[in-house]
């Protein structure tokens, strides 16, 4: 069933309210407003279908925006759009105010899109649960997705939610519009079971960016994603944080930051310049990875911390002012990096054609995996007192390292001389777990 509202007020409007079986899509065209709020699904009942409510051409807005509220179920999916240039939502409370909520105390047993185009919210936006049901917790037994693609919202933006539980994963999209607050892959409580993820090509965030919440738990991995130098992750005064992580709650599961098709531009704030802080996320309990993925500016100026783990990709070449602590270091063929400093990596995987440059590696012990390379590149800016603790591995045999020094320039080039002498082959446990390493999925 489709309907098309042009004009009139209430104090509610719902797509669908009852029991009914088939799809339902309401459009709010011109002047139609509800004072307390909307609902795509509500007061009653069970909707056996897909629900979607959508604001186009001249709608007013009103209050707060539900996908489903205080009904017994939506059997199928749940779609809001928002694309009203002019609209102006509200919230329906002042404790946790939002402007847009996927479900209020109703189950959806399939998936929560909520796509903004246009538009002002006076508050936060989010894609899961806001309250419980009273018999029991609410589900939604799909995946939620938010899609920020222009408008302005004074407030969070949320995959998640504050309670109930996401069976799916939850995210959040930013190409456009202005977010005065942070944006979060889940949210401020329940559970995620499938992971969290963000993802930003453009748009202004001024608060931070967190893959995952902050509060409650994602079961899974989690991931933020920051591609080109569109977005400006600014508020006039400082630079927004990203993290793989949270602000609050747990992760059980992995993270990964990845960094973009990241070249030089010319706006202020543009990505390109960024110098805030990323971390792999301190509520983390698996790895933490960041990869740069065909990263080109000259020097990417970020602050690192939190890492087990930097990968750079799809020819990368860029400098770094750490590693974040990562103790493993893999470049893949053709990319390149250059670290101001010294390194406590333990583990350095180079593709063909790869190159590391740094001043030092000091960790007591230091393997440089060359399997399957013929050309690659390591070069320290200052030449070392002793090679011992470098080792290089190649196809399960290790070498000692040997250099050539430029002493004028106080600078060396490493590589792997012939094997040594009765210690051609690793001791099976160190095979192993070096091997292992080397098969990891690597993220690209």
């Amino acid at each position: 069933m489709n309907v098309t509202i042009t004009s009139g007020n209430a104090t509610h409007v719902y797509a669908s309210t009852g029991n009914y079986t088939g799809d339902i899509w309401l459009t709010i065209a011109k002047e139609g407003q509800a004072s307390a709020w909307y609902g795509a699904h509500g007061n009653s009942g069970t909707l056996n279908g897909n629900a979607a409510l959508r604001f186009t051409d001249a709608a007013t807005g009103g209050s707060t925006v539900f996908g489903a509220v205080n009904a017994s179920g939506v059997t199928g999916n749940v779609y809001l759009e928002f694309s009203a240039e002019n609209a102006s939502f509200g919230t329906f409370t002042s404790n946790n105010a939002s402007s847009v909520v996927g479900s209020y105390a109703t189950d959806i047993k399939g998936n929560v899109d909520i796509l903004i185009n246009s538009g002002s919210f006076s508050s936060q936006i989010m894609g899961g649960i806001y309250a419980n049901a009273n018999n029991g917790t609410t589900t939604i037994g799909g995946a939620t997705h938010v899609y920020v693609n222009g408008g302005s919202i004074n407030g969070d933006v949320m995959g998640g939610g504050l309670t109930g539980c996401i069976s799916g994963g939850s995210n959040a999209t930013v190409t456009g519009g202005v977010i005065a607050g942070s944006v979060y892959g889940a949210g401020k409580g329940g559970s995620i079971r499938e992971g969290s993820a963000v993802r930003v090509t453009g748009g202004t965030i001024k608060g931070d960016v967190y893959a995952g919440g902050s509060g409650g738990t994602v079961q899974g991995n989690t991931s933020v994603t920051v591609a080109g130098n569109s977005a400006t992750l600014h508020n006039g005064k400082s630079w927004s944080s990203i993290s793989g992580g949270g602000s609050g709650g747990a992760v059980n599961g992995s993270s990964i930051v990845r960094i973009q098709d990241l070249s030089s531009g010319t706006a202020a704030y543009g990505f390109d310049k960024y110098a805030g802080t990323i971390s792999g996320g301190t509520n983390v309990s698996g790895g933490r990875s960041l990869v740069l993925d065909h990263v080109t500016v000259e020097h990417f100026q970020a602050s690192l911390s939190d890492f087990t783990h930097v990968s750079a990709v799809n020819q990368t070449r860029t400098t770094l002012d750490s590693l974040g602590g990562a103790l493993t270091v893999t470049i893949e063929a053709g990319s390149g990096l250059v670290l101001n400093g010294v390194s406590d990596m333990t583990t350095l995987i180079l593709g063909e054609h790869a190159s590391l440059t740094l001043q030092g590696l000091t960790a007591d012990k230091v393997i440089v995996d060359i399997t399957g390379t013929s050309h690659y590149t390591l070069s320290l800016t200052e030449i070392p007192a002793s090679l011992d603790n470098i080792k290089f591995l190649n196809n399960g045999v290790l070498y000692d390292a040997a250099m050539s020094t430029d002493p004028q320039a106080n600078s060396a080039m490493v590589f792997a001389q012939a094997p040594e002498p009765g210690s051609a082959s690793l001791g099976l446990a160190g095979l192993a777990a070096l091997l292992w390493r080397r098969r990891r999925k690597i993220f690209h």
